[in-house]
């Protein structure tokens, strides 16, 4: 390990940039499901400006990538993302991102980051082993069938299972860095669904909790930010898209639905705000149009969220994945969907009733 150096890349080193993109296509081929990673322009106009590449070098040749990226919504909260290793190297990767980690870990401190969170394919599991060994995340979320993955090369890493042409769950893990910066506002967790958000959120480190939902269950009501919208989108090329829901400013919850599901051919992803006191309410909504709790997100989009996804009929296995946390979310999820229903299907809208009915 001593010949590997971990450093900062430039955005003006053409040579390291080219190397970079030969890195990306000896993990995954061609099938990273972002295509930009193979442009050598990509990476020249977003180094330095948009996020921070980290790589390993052995003798001046990059042979492993991370990126932190700040969210648009909060420059505080950053994604630890673009993961990639020669396959020289894999043996070593998890040592080289404790080492990328510690030298982010400094920058964290500087520009005072208060999270962090890393999403990884359940297929891989070194890509898991990362986000738990190296980056010290918890699980927060599980996201079925979110992703296209097909066959990539860092199979050779440890992938468990080889679904061709199918889609990849993606595992997504949180690290609160700042305490002080958890908010003390009223949480509005379904009451279904409060026993494992409390879990998730008390692995996460999130302070006040009890005193946070019991101050809820005496509301009646909670502001909103006067820049909040209603309904905002990012939907991804890969057949994804997320929705971060504020159900106090919905004018219908039904015309809501319509406009999620208008991305007809993406794995919807909602956020249901829940510092808003309709959350409980918009929640039930969902469940009965076929979307199931998935986990929760303390500190993304500006906010602390529910979170539901639209997917459909699948059983995870909670012995795919590597965190603790993450298997107990899966026998979770397992137990509150029943299995063989297809869940998400635009035609089993009118069922809703039925397939709300049907979860234990």
């Amino acid at each position: 390990m001593d010949d590997i150096k971990i450093k900062a890349c430039s955005p003006d080193n053409g040579v390291a940039l080219t190397q970079l993109v030969s890195v990306f296509r000896d993990s995954y081929g061609d099938q990273f499901p972002f295509p930009a990673v193979y442009d050598v322009e990509y990476w020249s106009r977003n180094i330095g400006s948009r996020f921070i590449s980290v790589v390993a070098a052995r003798k001046n040749h990059i042979q492993a990538h991370i990126a932190a990226r700040p969210e648009p919504e909060n420059e505080n909260v950053v994604q630890l993302c673009f993961p990639a290793c020669s396959e020289a190297l894999m043996g070593q990767a998890i040592d080289i991102t404790s080492r990328a980690w510690s030298l982010l870990e400094s920058i964290a401190q500087r520009q005072k980051w208060s999270s962090v969170y890393y999403a990884s394919f359940s297929d891989i599991e070194l890509m898991q082993r990362i986000g738990v060994e190296s980056f010290g995340t918890s699980t927060s979320m599980l996201l079925p069938e979110y992703i296209p993955l097909q066959n990539p090369r860092c199979a050779k890493a440890g992938r468990k299972s080889s679904r061709e042409g199918g889609r990849s769950h993606i595992v997504v893990g949180q690290r609160i860095l700042d305490q002080s910066s958890a908010s003390d506002a009223p949480l509005y967790i379904p009451e279904r669904h409060k026993e494992i958000s409390s879990f998730l959120l008390k692995t996460l480190g999130v302070k006040n909790l009890s005193t946070r939902m019991h101050e809820a269950a005496k509301k009646e009501a909670s502001p909103v930010p006067a820049d909040s919208e209603a309904l905002q989108s990012r939907i991804f090329n890969w057949g994804a898209a997320n929705y971060v829901v504020r159900p106090t400013m919905l004018s219908s919850f039904q015309q809501s639905l319509f406009e999620i599901r208008r991305a007809a051919n993406s794995r919807s992803v909602i956020f249901v705000d829940a510092r808003d006191s309709r959350c409980p309410e918009y929640a039930e909504f969902l469940e009965q149009n076929g979307f199931m709790y998935s986990g929760i997100a303390p500190a993304l989009f500006s906010t602390e969220s529910i979170v539901y996804s639209q997917t459909s009929d699948v059983v995870l296995d909670s012995d795919s994945f590597v965190c603790p946390v993450a298997k107990e979310l899966a026998r979770y999820m397992n137990e509150h969907v029943a299995p063989g229903q297809v869940l998400a299907h635009p035609a089993n809208l009118k069922q809703g009733s039925k397939y709300a009915t049907a979860r234990s």
